[in-house]
């Protein structure tokens, strides 16, 4: 069976139109015409055009598809788009992904280093990409039918698509002419069905209401010879340019995807999406307790610490410190929870403070040995601030051991001899990882710490340290 011609169409589409607007109200004759051109690479196939009572010119245009052109009105997924918007969806997931760890702080992962938690985040907009691309891609936002794509790039008053019934075999059970119909439905294009035997049929009238609220551009509309003869009189660019223009002109007349969108409003979403990601993991970091150097520069930075410390006397034969026990008094009371009690019994007792061989002991995590330093290290500091306070002790080998213990499973601690704030305390305090600004901070620590400190079974709290503002060296 021999199919019809585009050409064949173009007219029988002109015919049509001409019996659909014989009885619409008009000052003036019926102008038509096919094959015309306008800008931007707007190809008309068939053109009807009139003056209605007001004088205004009305103006239809029909959009002709045989069975050698049908690729016009069957629809490819735009995957390109759905990409784009794939990314869009999970660049901004991963800011609410990131922003959330303020409201639950289990998700800012403080065990991990910068570089591993930057890591997650980047996994989740990628983990959540892939999930939109894949479960989206069905959507019909991603059909792109280019006649319906053209018609939506001129303004005309009622615009239709004129097709081979032999284009779509079985036409409703089709797939593509389903979609073909839906989309006329939803902009308000009519369709034509021309059978075999040359005889339109029409299946949707156009809508008389504008569909684009005025978003479509009015463009002048020729004939080819006219549109040609133009080109040639405005071109007077130099022959490598208008190889070049030719080139990269994407309105080439058998590119049926000339017609698609851009993608400047995804690209600018997905700036703002890594904008907040990275404003929100800055933020994230200054609030996280831990500090994780690598290797190379802890040990650097220690090598260049030792260069400004004072070597410490070598004490050859230190005396224990004892730890007072009366009937009246017990021994957390002694260890310094409560500060007047322990005073006061001091005092009584006129027990003078015993310099221990090490003020302050700190847990190196690369070495695995404790580095010793002297009250100094605890005068850094002009405010007060707060700590995660897990014990005291009266005997400093004890506060040594259980500091090793905490290091062996991962916490690292600091232990320092009270008497460097007081000269009436002599207990040993123990706290982990570093100084806090502020209660929220420490609380924030600890939280991430429990999990850790319940395993070795240690109890805490957050324990306010206020500097020593007069001190004698």
């Amino acid at each position: 069976m021999a199919t019809i011609h585009e050409d064949d169409i173009k007219k029988l589409a002109l015919g049509f139109l001409r019996s659909y607007y014989k009885h619409r109200p008009r000052s003036g004759e019926m102008h038509t015409e096919t094959n015309m051109r306008g800008e931007g690479g707007i190809i008309v196939d068939s053109y009807l055009s009139y003056p209605d009572e007001d004088g205004e010119v009305f103006i239809a245009t029909a959009e002709a598809t045989s069975v050698d052109t049908r690729d016009e009105v069957k629809y490819s997924v735009q995957y390109r788009l759905l990409l784009w918007d794939s990314i869009v969806f999970g660049s901004l997931l991963g800011f609410i992904y990131t922003i959330s760890s303020y409201f639950v702080p289990a998700l800012s992962m403080p065990g991990l280093s910068p570089g591993l938690r930057a890591l997650t985040i980047i996994l989740t907009v990628v983990g959540m990409s892939v999930i939109y691309h894949s479960g989206i891609r069905p959507l019909r936002r991603y059909r792109y039918i280019y006649a319906i794509a053209q018609f939506k790039k001129y303004h005309a008053d009622e615009q239709w698509v004129a097709l081979a019934k032999a284009v779509f075999p079985l036409l409703d059970e089709n797939t593509y002419y389903r979609e073909l119909k839906r989309q006329c439905t939803r902009f308000g294009f009519g369709l034509i069905l021309i059978d075999n035997q040359l005889s339109p049929r029409l299946v949707l009238s156009p809508s008389r209401e504008e569909q684009f609220d005025r978003q479509r551009e009015r463009i002048r509309l020729l004939n080819v010879q006219k549109y040609l003869r133009l080109q040639e009189l405005t071109k007077h660019d130099w022959k490598i340019v208008q190889w070049w223009n030719n080139w990269t002109n994407p309105y080439r007349e058998h590119d049926y995807f000339r017609f698609k969108s851009g993608f400047k409003h995804q690209t600018a979403l997905i700036l703002l999406g890594w904008i907040l990601i990275f404003v929100a993991f800055l933020q994230e970091r200054k609030r996280m307790p831990v500090y994780y150097p690598s290797e190379s520069s802890y040990t650097k930075t220690l090598e260049e610490r030792s260069k400004t410390l004072e070597e410490e006397p070598a004490i050859n034969d230190p005396k224990p410190y004892t730890v007072p026990f009366s009937d009246s008094l017990t021994q957390e009371e002694i260890i310094g929870f409560d500060d007047e009690i322990v005073t006061e019994d001091k005092q009584a007792a006129e027990i003078v403070p015993i310099k221990p061989e090490a003020e302050v002991m700190i847990y190196d995590p690369y070495n695995q040995n404790i580095i010793l330093y002297d009250c100094e290290r605890m005068y850094n500091f002009d405010d007060t601030k707060y700590i995660i306070e897990i014990g005291q002790y009266g005997d400093q080998a004890q506060a040594r051991d259980d500091l090793e213990i905490l290091g062996d499973a991962g916490i690292y601690g600091v232990v320092f001899w009270e008497g460097c704030f007081s000269p009436s305390r002599e207990a040993f305090v123990m706290y982990v990882e570093t100084m806090h600004n502020n209660a929220q901070e420490a609380q924030f620590a600890l939280d991430s710490l429990s999990t850790k400190l319940t395993a070795v079974g240690l109890q805490s709290r957050i324990r306010p340290i206020s500097p020593v503002i007069d001190r004698q060296d």
